[in-house]
């Protein structure tokens, strides 16, 4: 079993379990008793575990977290640099919005850490979960219809309530981003929902690991509305983009900030 494989699975069985012995753990997976604790040291430095005398406990705060955090987030370092950026544009006092995606998620954990006073708006239930303890935070979850994917809700649901609010600052990611079709998304109802979003907003930032770029998804941004780059006014991203790219972006007066 791979080693990415095999500490998703102690998670899993952690979930199920709540508290288990190391060597039970061993012994479901069939795999060394070393092995598994190296992998057990690793869970435990990411924050996803409790570890005591031969057994491991599940963290306090919600299951769907340690989940989400860890079998979902690949290049974590880079994308918590992005979200590290991201939060030197959210100033107390901001009413923000917070989209789907694990780039965004490290946001929310990175904001988890702050004092400021802020409205967020959030359709994710991961951020949501890791915000909801934060007093200073008047948090509103908007719920819908669950994809399990990433944990977050579309819908007709979320995209009525929208409307009914008022954003400083839209943080959202992307699919994909290529030349002929700009930032691209996964679903129809993604789509609908920028609509909204971008309705609502003053501005769109958009957080976008180097993975991203010359890759493209199934929808675009813009599907339902073609003012949407209007109201995009930063991309942060972690890598140099081709100067095409650049220079798509400055012409749709786009600022591209590097982490």
């Amino acid at each position: 079993m791979k080693t990415f494989e095999r500490r998703k699975r102690i998670l899993e069985i952690l979930n199920e379990n709540e508290k288990i012995k190391i060597k039970n753990i061993a012994e479901i997976l069939g795999e060394k008793t070393d092995s598994i604790r190296r992998d057990i040291r690793i869970l435990s430095e990411f924050d996803l575990l409790n570890k005591t005398h031969g057994e491991i406990s599940i963290k306090n705060e919600d299951s769907i977290i340690e989940k989400f955090y860890f079998n979902k987030i690949s290049n974590r370092l880079e994308k918590e640099s992005l979200g590290k950026k991201a939060l030197e544009y959210i100033n107390e006092g901001d009413s923000i919005y917070l989209g789907s995606g694990t780039t965004v998620f490290l946001l929310a954990k990175l904001l988890k850490q702050k004092n400021f006073n802020l409205n967020i708006l959030t359709n994710s239930l991961p951020s949501a979960t890791i915000l909801s303890k934060k007093s200073n935070y008047n948090l509103i979850f908007i719920g819908g219809e669950l994809r399990r994917e990433n944990y977050y809700f579309l819908g007709s649901l979320v995209t009525n309530s929208i409307k009914y609010f008022t954003i400083n600052k839209a943080f959202v990611g992307a699919r994909g981003f290529d030349i002929e079709h700009g930032f691209t998304i996964s679903t129809i109802e993604e789509a609908a929902m920028m609509k909204y979003i971008a309705d609502s907003s003053e501005v769109m930032i958009i957080l976008v690991d180097k993975t991203k770029f010359e890759k493209m998804s199934f929808i675009k941004m813009s599907t339902f509305y073609d003012e949407l780059n209007k109201k995009v006014t930063k991309v942060i991203t972690n890598k140099t983009p081709k100067l095409e790219f650049i220079k798509k972006l400055q012409n749709e007066a786009i600022e591209v900030i590097l982490t």
